[in-house]
């Protein structure tokens, strides 16, 4: 298994990305975009950084998400809003 790391670094962590992984990060990105100029869009901060959390976040919604239980929008939205909330505490 040939794993692929993200582009850019959160905080010095470089994250592991299997290439089915990279396929679902690339096709939901819109999720992370969306979230981020709905609930973040009036905040003081460095968008790329809120960014790269949203896909952190998108990541671990991909990793976690259970087919059959809901649609990965409905899984992966808190996810992502989740890591920028943190990113955003930090």
């Amino acid at each position: 298994m040939k794993l692929i790391p993200l582009t850019k670094k959160i905080k010095s962590v470089r994250y592991l990305v299997h290439p089915k992984e990279s396929e679902m990060l690339a096709k939901n990105d819109g999720l992370v975009w969306a979230t981020m100029l709905r609930w973040y869009r009036h905040e003081a901060f460095d968008r790329e950084e809120v960014i790269q959390a949203g896909r952190v976040g998108l990541l671990h919604g991909i990793r976690t998400f259970k087919p059959g239980e809901n649609k990965f929008s409905t899984w992966a939205i808190p996810q992502i809003r989740g890591a920028i909330n943190n990113y955003l505490r930090s």
